[in-house]
């Protein structure tokens, strides 16, 4: 019997999207249901990941009142290809939008 976990060769991403696209017939993690994807490619992302991207937008309720909406994150490589998403926000406040650093 080995105590190795084959997966911590993985990155936390590969490791999520492995089990999202495993066939039926392998079990499915039930955090696959909330985990953060990527707004462009849909491939699990790791918020605090390198080179990850958030945004945050101001919509409004049924009732007409304002209010924050869902952080949305993109992978590094779609960053690089499209750059932080837009918000409707203060752009210049960082706390509504940005990117993590770079690993070198």
């Amino acid at each position: 019997m080995s105590l190795i976990d084959p997966h911590d060769s993985l990155s936390y991403e590969q490791w999520m999207n492995d089990m999202a696209t495993a066939p039926p017939k392998m079990p499915r993690g039930w955090q696959a249901a909330f985990q953060p994807r990527c707004d462009q490619c849909g491939k699990f992302v790791d918020q605090n990941g390198p080179g990850v991207s958030w945004s945050q937008g101001f919509s409004y309720d049924m009732s007409g009142m304002p209010y924050l909406e869902d952080t949305a994150f993109r992978c590094s490589p779609c960053t690089d290809k499209h750059g932080v998403k837009p918000t409707n926000c203060n752009e210049s406040e960082s706390k509504y939008h940005g990117r993590n650093e770079v690993s070198p």
